[in-house]
């Protein structure tokens, strides 16, 4: 499986894909297709820090 690192850290951050592709501004779909590929390490980050972006507002 392809992004095991990033899979496992949005399980476990408690928000669907589609909250995360709408953080980073790109449609549900494109994040789907692009989790079947490895990502390159920048995307990985824009990712992490979308989710504790997304916590950070969640805690408010």
């Amino acid at each position: 499986m392809k992004n095991k690192e990033v899979r496992k850290f949005i399980k476990n951050s408690g928000f669907y894909q589609w909250q995360i592709a709408e953080a980073i501004g790109i449609h549900e779909v494109a994040f789907s297709r692009k989790m079947r590929h490895e990502l390159k390490e920048m995307e990985k980050f824009q990712i992490f820090e979308a989710i504790e972006k997304l916590s950070k507002e969640k805690n408010k």
